[in-house]
């Protein structure tokens, strides 16, 4: 078990790490979670957790099982269970998933859909 902040504990093994210094372009097709510390332009599309850590900057959209910011997203983000907005998270875009949490102080604009995504459609993309 995994914190990303005191008391918010992460149940699933991390399988792909883009580390602080890095900065990546292109499409990335997971089958477990990613987690970013780095800098990522592209596609995300994960049967997984993607984690954007603090100091990352994400351009692109995110598919994924779950998806948890504490850094920043320019993009939209579709999930199949939820999205977490940690206080020092920052997306710009527009989201939908079944479940949203915003902490105080985090920043979010774009449009909301809180209609169901399938499973199929997050394994598709």
């Amino acid at each position: 078990m995994k914190l990303i902040k005191p008391n918010y504990k992460i149940d699933e093994t991390i399988q792909t790490i883009v580390g602080i210094d890095s900065l990546l372009t292109g499409v990335i097709h997971a089958g477990g979670s990613i987690r970013l510390e780095g800098g990522y332009s592209g596609e995300i599309n994960s049967q997984g957790t993607v984690f954007v850590g603090f100091k990352s900057v994400v351009k692109g959209n995110i598919h994924a099982m779950r998806v948890v910011v504490a850094g920043e997203v320019e993009g939209d983000i579709d999930v199949v269970e939820s999205i977490d907005i940690l206080s020092t998270g920052k997306i710009t875009g527009d989201i939908r998933g079944k479940k949203l949490t915003i902490d105080e102080g985090a920043t979010f604009e774009g449009n909301v859909n809180m209609d169901l995504i399938s499973p199929a459609k997050v394994a598709k993309a």
